[in-house]
């Protein structure tokens, strides 16, 4: 029997070079699931978090098509439907489950005058150790793969990974971040929606 896996082979030579990235966990990765106790890493939500932030980077530099042509959309009276031109495998051979405090965990803060921040938890079960992700453009465009890659080095070093159920969970360290270009503000400006480059911030 051919192994879903199996199906992938050759699409490197065809569509483009996949990327491989190794993530450590310095947060535990939260599995969520029904009623907040998933027993596994599951990777659609792996894939929902990859495609919110790259989503969130892509409109903030005024592409607001993004969303649609790299992750597809399941279409609108205006717009046929169409798939996904990413895949998306993961490896969770490295990875171990452990279970989450049930009570909250204090975090003093340094002022005395504001009150301890708590972080809640429900003893629900979270994956660490180090998580093989690889992702492989099928059909997108080269600006659309670039904007991908800038948005996923971004998400490693300062966001999170995974369901977004519990606070603080699913930072990660990269092993070897993808290549990416520096976008030029001419590439930038392909949508009329909102942009953080055609903003200010002051204070008043």
């Amino acid at each position: 029997m051919t192994s879903p896996l199996d199906c992938f082979a050759g699409f490197q030579d065809v569509y483009g070079q996949e990327v491989r990235l190794r993530l450590k966990t310095l947060t535990p990765l939260y599995t969520g699931g029904i009623g907040q106790r998933g027993d596994q890493l599951h990777s659609s939500g792996l894939l929902g978090s990859i495609r919110a932030f790259s989503g969130l980077v892509a409109r903030a530099v005024g592409d607001s098509g993004f969303e649609a042509r790299v992750w597809g959309n399941a279409g609108t009276r205006e717009q046929k439907p169409s798939a996904k031109g990413v895949s998306l495998r993961i490896d969770t051979s490295g990875l171990q489950r452990i279970s989450l405090p049930e009570r909250p965990i204090k975090i003093p803060k340094q002022d005395r005058t504001q009150k301890d921040s708590s972080w809640y938890f429900n003893g629900s079960p979270a994956m660490e150790g180090t998580l093989g992700l690889s992702l492989l453009p099928l059909g997108i465009s080269d600006e659309d793969w670039n904007l991908l890659m800038i948005a996923l080095r971004i998400q490693a070093r300062h966001a999170s990974f995974c369901a977004k159920d519990q606070f603080g969970m699913g930072v990660v360290e990269a092993e070897g971040l993808p290549p990416a270009t520096a976008l030029a503000l001419d590439e930038t400006r392909r949508g009329a929606g909102f942009s953080l480059l055609r903003c200010v911030f002051a204070d008043l």
